[in-house]
């Protein structure tokens, strides 16, 4: 797919999000006749605004799509009409404001749950977590994991794919004690229990890894390299068909389609000698590679041909697809199984077992989107559920400047029986923005590291 549908399909994707979570609180706040100034999708000077001659909302879109706001008539902000008071915010009971706060997060997890729901009914097939090679001297090589185990749990948590895997190996990270993996060679078989030292795992908190760190690569097909198919307009354009066997590059022996591009990717803009098998008459092919982002945003050479159809067998494959109904009940697990994960990575930030390298910005939602949209419509809206339920899970932290932590001044309020002082409240909320800014620069910092 090109640039420009992998660009367009995060701005999609961050576009929905946002309008539907600003949604929420609109809609609560028109349920309990609180007059809304503004709906935004975006922040900064709106490119375009359209109000409505009904409800005369200003409904805008701006440039900066890091999130968006439902601005509500508050007379602690503007002068306000005595007759007009009874419509805003701040003269709302508390139960009606900390609804119109909560609507937002609760409408990001509505639309997990049918994202969920949608992709479980559509079907994914997804590998089985079966270990295909065991890097010497590893971690996992000493707790005795052998090829072509399937990791069936982690710690007793039930394990279908490889997501699950990695995902209970994180909400380990920075313990002290043993990881139990559990193992078998066969569905009748009893699983076997591998015990990792926690203590002894290096990870790479820029770019954690964490079945790399722990010495497993997963099971892949093996794929000829053989080309399927030559790009247009790319460095091998040309030069390479469809059906050429690549025998050796600069010498160096091919066996497979990985070893053909691992060999590319790490010499990029060189000339590369392809020793090649076409109709049974091998020839030499001089192509000069040119670059491009890779993982991690580093760069990496490319040559612009793809490989025969991948086939994997059935066995390797898992198709997770349930009916209309009961695909309701899974769908829900995810979003509680995700709001678990976020809040155990959130504690370990917090107590310094997890470091804040580990934060993404910007270029890693884009990177991360573009991979779901690679693997097909189901896990593009897979890939939208997850963003939405850390949406409404941040949002939900009592933070100021966050939903979380305007509830949390309603819940004072309440105890107190009036509201903190405006002069407080203001305090407070610059604090917490200010430490909000410094979360977002420091995961973009850690875009631009792992980029360079």
């Amino acid at each position: 797919m090109s640039v420009t549908s992998h660009i367009i399909a995060f701005l999609f994707a961050v576009i929905v999000l946002v309008l539907f979570h600003e949604y929420g609180h609109y809609v609560a706040a028109r349920f309990f006749q609180v007059k809304v100034r503004r709906f935004s999708i975006g922040f900064g000077k709106p490119w375009y605004i359209w109000r409505s001659k009904k409800s005369d909302v200003e409904f805008a879109f701006a440039p900066i799509l890091l999130g968006g706001y439902v601005r509500l008539s508050d007379s602690r902000e503007e002068k306000i009409a005595k007759a007009d008071l009874p419509f805003t915010f701040d003269h709302k009971p508390i139960l009606q404001r900390t609804i119109i706060m909560l609507a937002g997060p609760l409408a990001s997890i509505v639309l997990a749950f049918f994202a969920f729901w949608l992709m479980l009914v559509i079907g994914i097939e997804v590998p089985k977590p079966i270990v295909g090679k065991i890097l010497p001297s590893s971690l996992a090589q000493i707790a005795q994991i052998k090829p072509g185990d399937e990791i069936v749990a982690v710690d007793k948590r039930k394990t279908n794919n490889w997501r699950d895997v990695v995902a209970d190996i994180i909400m380990r990270f920075g313990d002290t004690d043993v990881l139990r993996v559990y193992t078998t060679t066969s569905p009748l078989a009893t699983p076997k229990l591998h015990q990792i030292d926690l203590n002894k795992i290096v990870i790479d908190a820029l770019q954690p890894d964490p079945l790399h760190d722990l010495g497993i690569v997963p099971y892949k097909p093996y794929v000829p390299a053989i080309i399927g198919e030559v790009q247009a307009n790319s460095p091998a354009f040309s030069l390479l068909q469809s059906e050429d066997k690549v025998l050796m590059v600069n010498h160096t022996k091919v066996s497979s389609w990985d070893d053909l591009i691992t060999y590319v990717q790490a010499h990029p803009e060189e000339t590369l000698q392809l020793k090649v098998l076409r109709h049974k008459q091998p020839l030499t092919v001089a192509v000069t590679s040119s670059w491009k982002f890779g993982k991690g945003w580093k760069k990496v050479g490319y040559i612009g041909v793809k490989s025969i159809p991948v086939v994997w067998p059935t066995q390797m494959l898992r198709k997770i697809q349930y009916p209309l109904i009961k695909a309701f009940v899974p769908a829900w697990q995810e979003i509680q199984n995700l709001f678990v994960f976020n809040g155990v990575v959130i504690t370990k930030l917090i107590l310094g077992k997890i470091s804040l390298q580990v934060l993404g910005g910007p270029l890693s939602i884009y990177q991360a989107s573009t991979h779901a949209l690679q693997q097909g419509i189901e896990s593009f809206i897979g890939f939208i559920a997850v963003l939405s339920v850390m949406l409404a899970f941040f949002n939900l932290i009592p933070l100021p400047g966050l939903d979380g932590g305007y509830c949390l001044f309603l819940l004072i309020e309440g105890i107190l029986r009036k509201p903190l002082s405006v002069r407080v409240q203001m305090l407070i909320m610059r604090i917490g923005i200010i430490l909000i800014l410094v979360l977002f620069f420091r995961a973009m910092l850690n875009d631009v590291l792992r980029l360079f």
